[in-house]
This record gives C-alpha cells, sequence and structure tokens, in this order.
C-alpha cells in the first residue's frame, strides 16, 4: 500500500464527523495519528469500528480505511490499520480556483544571451504590485497582471490564504500568459508554506466536490 501523501489529513469518525489529525508515523500496515484537537467523548466505543483517513496532495485525494484503536494511556493517539487505499484524484498537479490577495515582486528579468536586460520586454515595476490569485497549486500558480509583468522574469509573490495570517511565500518564474494574466511556475517555498498550501488547496478541493455532489 501507498503512503499517505500529506503530514495534515482528516480522520472521518462516525458520528463525530472529521477531525484533523497529523501523521505521526506509518509502515505498510498501520498509521499512527496524533489528533490535533481533544478527543471526542464516546470516542471509545469507536475500537475496532472502520474508520476513513484523508490526505489531499498536488496528485490527488487518497482515503486510507481501516479498524481504528484508542487507549485511554495515551488519548491523543489513533492508530488505523490499513484495509483499503484509494485515490479519487489524480494528477500531474491538481490546481483549484482560488481568488486571494497576492503582492508580486519582481526580482530579475529576463535577459539576452549578452546578460543584458531584453529591451523588447517591457519594464518590470519598480516595487511590489498589489493583485489576485485566480487558480494555485502546487507547481504554480495564476495570477491578474495589473503592472506589466514580463514574460521570463524571476518573481516572489506573497499569497494571503486567510485574514489575519502570515502570507504563503512563492518564488518563481512568470512562464505564460498576456496582459491580463500570467502564470507563474514554483520553484522555490518554504516546507511549512507547502504544508499551508497544500491544506488549502485539500479544503478548496473538498469544497468543489461536494458543490459537484450537490
Amino acid at each position: 500500500m501507498s503512503r499517505l501523501r500529506s503530514r495534515y489529513v482528516t480522520v472521518q469518525l462516525p458520528p463525530h464527523g472529521e477531525l484533523p489529525a497529523i501523521v505521526e508515523s506509518e509502515d505498510d500496515t498501520e498509521v499512527v495519528l496524533s489528533l490535533a484537537v481533544q478527543a471526542p467523548p464516546g470516542i471509545d466505543r469507536l475500537a475496532g469500528r472502520e474508520v476513513r483517513v484523508q490526505s489531499v496532495s498536488p496528485r490527488g485525494i487518497q482515503h486510507v480505511t481501516g479498524p481504528v484503536a484508542w487507549s485511554p494511556d495515551q488519548p491523543e493517539f489513533l492508530r488505523v490499520a490499513k484495509l483499503s487505499d484509494d485515490v479519487i484524484q489524480r494528477r500531474e498537479a491538481v490546481r483549484v480556483q482560488a481568488i486571494v490577495p497576492a503582492v508580486v515582486t519582481v526580482l530579475a528579468v529576463p535577459a539576452r544571451a549578452t546578460g543584458e536586460p531584453d529591451a523588447a520586454a517591457p519594464p518590470a515595476p519598480a516595487g511590489p504590485v498589489k493583485t489576485t490569485s485566480l487558480n494555485v497549486s502546487s507547481t504554480g500558480l495564476l495570477v491578474c497582471d495589473p503592472g506589466a509583468l514580463p514574460l521570463g522574469a524571476r518573481v516572489r509573490i506573497e499569497l494571503t490564504l486567510g485574514a489575519g495570517e502570515a502570507p504563503v511565500v512563492v518564488v518563481g518564474t512568470i512562464v505564460r500568459g498576456h496582459d491580463q494574466e500570467k502564470g507563474v511556475h514554483t520553484e522555490e517555498m518554504s516546507s511549512d508554506d507547502q504544508h499551508r498550501l497544500g491544506r488549502f488547496i485539500n479544503e478548496k478541493q473538498r469544497a468543489e466536490l461536494r458543490l459537484s455532489r450537490g
């Protein structure tokens, strides 16, 4: 069986619903989870019942299903035996629609073989440009372009995924687009920001699935 593709998961515990959890350890037969919230009352009665662990990564939504074990000696931990493992959706990179505030700063402009800036390219904005994203994935994003961002430019993008949250910082290169929007290929992102962006994509994708199912 394959390993869960994200450290941050949700575990479906009927009748308690979905609870956030973190993968503490895993092998081919079992996954050990640490609940991110207090264990709900009555969780001891779930011993041996089948539960579902859901992980969302850029390649899809993965479900690991199996009987759960819980001990009052370690109330924050759940052990789930792996009986089935399937991926709902599998792509090179899952892309979700996401209109969130973004700040784009040009770090370097395209250069010709001489090493000089490309004279044919439009002048890059002198400072940070406030705009919005249109969609995001783990490998890139699409942003509105109010500042004539040149193709080939290396940029730093700060995405505000939630009110009051520190921005997710992406460094990449503008690889496609036109006057109104530009596509950026991600090249650098901290591991913490990767996890945060993964959780954001997780939530967006699950919302899209719920809408598609009516």
